[in-house]
């Protein structure tokens, strides 16, 4: 059904959007830091280990977010992998290391090397997520 509201009081011709215009506009309000991938081992942020139980991870949403007031939800098992590998057992959102290039996440871990490069991925569950949103 092409319906579609105008400003105005001059009709105009119905122009639907494209499904890649639609999906940047829903992607400027959440997304998965995994995408919609359903793999096992997924790779979704890169960082370093910035304490011994803490990583620095950064993320690049596939659209400007819409005004910055981020959420993030993270569910599913997951990990920091590089060199060594640790479970990740909380992940938070960092407005200090967050900016209009990307979005700057802590992950909590356990017996880190500092420095160490880490990503974080999918821990054997394809089905973890790390949901980030912005406000209305």
């Amino acid at each position: 059904s092409e319906v579609a509201i105008y400003k105005g009081n001059v009709p105009r011709e119905f122009q639907p959007n494209s499904y890649a215009q639609d999906l940047a506009e829903c992607q400027r309000y959440g997304f998965d830091v995994f995408g919609n991938s359903t793999l096992t081992n997924s790779h979704g942020a890169f960082g370093y280990v910035s304490s011994t139980t803490s990583v620095r991870l950064h993320v690049t949403p596939p659209v400007p977010l819409r005004t910055g007031s981020v959420t993030v939800t993270p569910d599913g098992s997951m990990n920091c992998g590089g060199v060594t590998v640790q479970t990740v057992t909380a992940i938070a959102f960092n407005s200090s290391i967050s900016g209009p290039l990307g979005i700057g996440l802590d992950a909590t871990i356990a017996g880190g090397t500092l420095g160490e490069f880490k990503f974080l991925r999918k821990n054997a569950s394809a089905s973890a997520t790390v949901f980030i949103s912005d406000r209305l």
